[in-house]
Order: structure tokens, then sequence, then C-alpha cells
């Protein structure tokens, strides 16, 4: 029987290890601002120490871990950008009881760190003063 590839097999080749990282470069609806070399870093980082299927194991056992949902009560920050999740309000709000601060920018995907850190640095700044 066939089994689909996923991330454990990437340590087998370099060029699938490019192809699953494709996903980095155009997650979500193909918007993202992420440069292609920053696209090649990455997949030369998981790649050479072979830590693809490691990063993508916790997502994994997470969703299987069978633990019970648990509202969050810590002091929470939230950005928004355009091309990511534009549906996470409800989510938020569900797991987090004290969201004190929320915004939305115009532009920026589910990498925002690396495709806007202009913006990000300015909303954490303003978060913690």
């Amino acid at each position: 029987m066939h089994r689909p590839a996923g991330p454990r097999d990437l340590p087998d080749s370099p060029v699938a290890t490019l192809a699953y990282s494709e996903l980095f470069e155009s997650f979500g609806n193909g918007t993202s601002l992420v440069r292609p070399e920053q696209v090649l870093a990455q997949a030369t980082l998981y790649w050479l120490t072979n830590t693809y299927a490691t990063a993508a194991r916790y997502h994994y056992a997470e969703q299987r871990s069978g633990a019970e949902p648990v509202v969050a009560a810590g002091r929470l920050g939230v950005a928004v950008f355009a091309d990511d999740f534009r549906t996470i309000r409800s989510l938020a709000e569900r797991d987090n009881s004290r969201i004190e601060h929320w915004s939305e920018f115009p532009r920026g995907g589910h990498f925002a760190a690396m495709e806007v850190p202009g913006d990000v640095v300015a909303d954490l700044r303003v978060f913690f003063a």
C-alpha cells in the first residue's frame, strides 16, 4: 500500500524539501511577501540539519493529544495581517480571556515577521508600552 509523501520524506531529497517549502512562499492564497532567497535559506537550513520532520511533528502531536482546550488568561495582543487568516477573531476570543490589544494590517501574511518586520516591531512596541 502506498502512503502519501510527508515531512518524514524530506531528508531524502533537497528537491523534496524545497517543494515542501514552496508552501512557505505561497502560504494561504499565494500573496506572501517572503522573498525567494528566504525560502531557499529555510529549505537549506531544514535539509542540512535534517529537522523538517521535527518541526512538523509538533503540529501532528498537538492535534492528536486528546487534551481538552484551556482558555488562556494571560495578557494577549493579536496582530492580523491582510493575507493571513482573517477569521481569527472568534478563535482568539474563544481561547483567550484577556485580549488587551488588537491590530489589523493592510499588508503582510502568515510570515509577517519576515514579510513586514517593521510593522511587527511597531505593533509589539505599542502592545508592551
